[in-house]
């Protein structure tokens, strides 16, 4: 028959046994919210440097259409130039070295 001693040594025993247990389960918890809260801030921090990579190559390729748009339209007023040229100078209005202008 075990006495009041051995029995309150017992669950004193077993009291210490489970808060370390406990304390131990508990530090386990808080490595694995930290090494979640590193994962997020990692995913974050690649997710915004993608971001910025995507602006970058989003504003150079709008630098570059806005870049050919004015090359067209400076060719197209060009062409258009040409043709009025054209249309005011005929091969029949040409004699010699004066040009007559048609209206």
């Amino acid at each position: 028959m075990m006495t009041s001693a051995c029995l309150l040594e017992e669950a004193m025993s077993s009291k210490d046994d489970i808060s370390s247990k406990l304390q131990d389960f508990q530090q386990i918890q808080r490595r694995e919210v930290a090494d979640e809260d590193r994962t997020v801030m990692m995913t974050s921090a690649v997710m915004s440097s993608q971001s910025a990579v995507e602006q970058k190559q989003f504003q150079q390729l709008t630098r570059e259409a806005q870049e050919m748009e004015q090359r067209r339209l400076t060719l197209h007023s060009i062409s258009a130039v040409n043709r009025k040229r054209k249309s005011y100078i005929s091969d029949d209005d040409v004699n010699s070295d004066v040009i007559t202008i048609s209206s």
